[in-house]
């Protein structure tokens, strides 16, 4: 079951950085900027855990 959550967080996060990109692409870099931000706070947080 965590294998399938943590597929469908990684799937949200690429829709918000698609999104992100297309309106980056129109002028506005807010939703690219927040995307990358809590990507990168997720990566930090689980990412670099001591197993």
């Amino acid at each position: 079951m965590k294998f399938l959550g943590a597929i469908a967080v990684y799937a949200l996060f690429l829709v918000v950085l698609a999104a992100g990109i297309v309106l980056a692409a129109h002028g506005t870099f807010w939703l690219l900027l927040l995307g990358c931000l809590v990507y990168l706070l997720a990566f930090a947080r689980f990412g670099c855990l001591p197993h």
